[in-house]
């Protein structure tokens, strides 16, 4: 018998490989125009966060992260828009503290990328929705970013 290292399914290697995967396969999919298909993606995540345990959610909130802060390119508001309105949805639903932690302060920052691109509507539609699950919660919010400030005010 070889001795040969076991890789345990989910470990963090393929964990890593499968959420690169993802992040190309719904890039790849939005800038080919296949929008649903770029959805069907986000959704289908989703539907692997309502299975999963706790756990399995804070992985699947990472993968979630990779979608809205890819490394190899800046999306807009409407690749944004396709990604948070499923994670604002599982935000909604959650009640473990840590899991709507993590969710709220991704949802923090996609509102200020919204405000980036001067869409006020969907950036105050997020933080009005973290505002209404966390206000019982002690949360750490700092304010937005001296760049997100900087366009509000200049706008």
């Amino acid at each position: 018998m070889e001795d040969q290292p076991l890789e345990m399914a989910g470990s963090e290697p393929e964990e890593k490989q499968k959420a690169g995967s993802l992040e190309k396969q719904v890039r790849d999919l939005f800038l080919q125009g296949d929008k649903k298909g770029a959805q069907a993606m986000v959704e289908g995540l989703c539907n692997e966060y309502n299975m999963a345990d706790a756990l399995g959610k804070a992985v699947v909130l990472e993968r979630f992260s990779g979608l809205l802060n890819p490394e190899e390119w800046k999306p807009g508001a409407e690749y944004m828009r396709l990604v948070i309105e499923p994670l604002a949805r599982i935000f909604e639903a959650e009640t473990d503290a840590a899991l709507v932690g993590k969710a709220a302060a991704m949802l923090h920052d996609a509102a200020e990328k919204f405000i980036l691109f001067s869409d006020y509507a969907s950036a105050t539609q997020i933080l009005a929705g973290v505002k209404a699950k966390t206000s019982d919660r002690p949360m750490n919010f700092q304010g937005l970013s001296p760049k997100a400030a900087y366009a509000v005010m200049e706008d």
